[in-house]
This record gives C-alpha cells, sequence and structure tokens, in this order.
C-alpha cells in the first residue's frame, strides 16, 4: 500500500509519506469518534460517559492531525550532510557521523496465561547513535535510553520503504557519508 515518492537531485533524496495512508485513517478516526459519541449517548454511568468523552477527543485529535497531514506529510530528507525527518517531534537534522548504526527492529509478542498473543513491537526501521554525540541529547534519545531499549529512534512505516529497506538505504548513506 506504501508508492515511493522519491526524488534525487543534487545527492539528495526525499521520501513522503503517501497520501493514500493518510486518506486511510482520517474516515477510521472519525467513524470510531461517531461510536464514541453513540456510546456516550447510551451511558447512563458517569465513568463511562468519562471515559468515552476522552476517547472521542483523543480520536478527533487524530482527525485533525491526519487532516494537517493530508497538506503537509511526514517527510524523510536525505542530504550528505545527514538526514531529517519532518513532522511534530522532529529531532532536527542528524548528522551521519553521529549515527552509530541503522538496522530494522521490532519485539515478538508473548502467549498471556490463556496462550493468546499480547504485546510486541511490529517491524521498525531504527537508527543508534554514537554515545557522545550531540544529537543524543536530544529528548527522543534520551527517553529512549531511559526506556533501556536499543536504539535513539525509529522511522514511520508508512515513509514509502517497508522498514528492511528504508534501514538499508539508510545504512548504504550512512557508510558513504559517514
Amino acid at each position: 500500500m506504501t508508492s515511493l515518492d522519491a526524488t534525487q537531485a543534487d545527492e539528495r533524496l526525499v521520501l513522503t509519506t503517501p497520501r493514500s495512508a493518510v486518506l486511510l485513517s482520517l474516515p477510521i478516526f472519525l467513524a470510531t469518534a461517531a461510536l464514541g459519541l453513540w456510546f456516550i449517548g447510551q451511558s447512563t454511568n458517569f465513568i463511562d460517559t468519562a471515559w468515552s468523552w476522552l476517547g472521542v477527543v483523543f480520536l478527533l485529535a487524530g482527525a485533525a492531525v491526519s487532516v494537517v497531514s493530508l497538506f503537509r506529510p511526514t517527510r524523510l530528507i536525505l542530504t550528505p550532510e545527514g538526514f531529517h525527518l519532518t513532522g511534530p517531534f522532529s529531532p532536527g537534522l542528524i548528522p551521519w557521523g553521529e549515527v552509530e548504526v541503522f538496522t530494522a527492529y521490532s519485539e515478538p509478542a508473548f502467549l498471556d496465561a490463556d496462550g493468546l498473543p499480547v504485546g510486541g513491537v511490529p517491524l521498525y526501521a531504527v537508527w543508534r547513535l554514537y554515545e557522545a554525540s550531540d544529537s543524543s541529547k536530544h529528548m527522543v534519545s534520551r527517553l529512549s535510553r531511559a526506556a533501556d531499549m536499543p536504539f535513539d529512534g525509529a522511522l514511520p512505516r508508512n515513509i514509502g520503504l517497508d522498514p528492511d529497506a528504508l534501514a538499508e538505504l539508510l545504512e548504504q548513506w550512512r557508510v558513504h557519508y559517514g
């Protein structure tokens, strides 16, 4: 479902989230918010009503983010200096020389007491920074390290390439320009 929207000119590559991925999320957010409003109308319990309102607020916020993403989609910009992921929690430009490795990362689900799968992390392209790098002082990196994660940041799964291919592409750029 993802497509590669890339342009390469003057040693620059831009990968963009396909608008079709954003268009798919918008009706899902709106439909589930409408369902939440229906639950609110059916509820006679204050706690259920409060939780439903909270859910509706978050779903409508997700819909608003989807609308903004239609006009300003997330982009991954690769240059000889480094990579930059645009978006609300952007770490800024991360120089290639500060990145130790790019790889694909996932965690398997575990089985609960009933034998049903629980948790797990789907496959993502991630990066690990050198310990003393300037970029390792950013909030996302500090939070990842505080949580004892084996990476400093992760890239969106819908940026145009599957996680394995994206990690391989970024690793090639890191080796070439780092």
